[in-house]
């Protein structure tokens, strides 16, 4: 977290931006809400695509895809088994074909299936799931660092963020955060717009970007507004 944090901020200094909305996919809001944290005044907002919030127990994981579930709930109660079910499931990944074993993931998720006919999308995910997956590094263990810290109990980070502006756009199909899911979330943290799209999954930014490039183009050009940045 530290490491991800100073790397934003010393990247934001070289750039000149002091002030930007925070732009996540899924489980990369925990990094938007430990940086807003600990420099509150360079976010102006916290946009969270497919967002998954900290939530207590473990009704959320029944939602889940088989596959999503038996990575999160093994981060949560059998944390010293992560690192092997990440490393076979790579293992396996690199015999079936990485195309394969994506679609698998997905299956519960007809939206997400449907990317399957966009062979430039497709070449792309698989393209970035190979090189995670090559022998070459060990793209296991910052996978296990990330679900470690995704699953453990960070909600009073989040709530630390309040004061900030955040928008949560969650797809119907997404194999990871269910719309029951997504009512806890509304109950648990009041403050953050939450909207619902249907036809759409955990690849949500591709298929409806002609709705999410134009609220985030408004979200940066407020940032630099207030900013004084022109």
């Amino acid at each position: 977290m530290e490491t991800i944090r100073d790397d934003t901020l010393f990247l934001l200094e070289h750039l000149g931006v002091n002030r930007l909305p925070y732009l996540t996919q899924g489980n990369d809001l925990i990094f938007a809400a430990d940086f807003t944290k600990q420099h509150p005044d360079m976010i102006s907002e916290i946009i969270g695509i497919c967002a998954r919030a900290p939530l207590e127990g473990d009704l959320h994981y029944a939602g889940m895809g088989a596959w999503h579930r038996f990575f999160t709930s093994t981060a949560r109660h059998a944390p010293h088994l992560l690192h092997f079910t990440i490393k076979a499931a790579m293992s396996l990944s690199r015999r079936v074909g990485v195309k394969t074993m994506y679609f698998k993931t997905q299956q519960g998720s007809p939206a997400d299936m449907e990317l399957d006919k966009d062979q430039a999308l497709v070449d792309v995910l698989v393209s970035n799931c190979e090189l995670l997956m090559g022998k070459e590094r060990d793209g296991a263990q910052a996978y296990v660092m990330e679900m470690l810290a995704c699953e453990s109990p960070w909600a009073d980070l989040l709530r630390a963020t309040q004061k900030t502006k955040t928008w949560f756009v969650n797809g119907v199909e997404d194999p990871v955060v269910d719309v029951a899911t997504v009512a806890e979330y509304r109950e648990a943290y009041p403050w953050i717009e939450i909207e619902v799209v249907q036809n759409a999954g955990q690849m949500l930014l591709y298929q409806h970007f002609e709705m999410l490039l134009p609220r985030v183009a408004k979200a940066a050009h407020e940032a630099q507004t207030t900013s004084g940045i022109s």
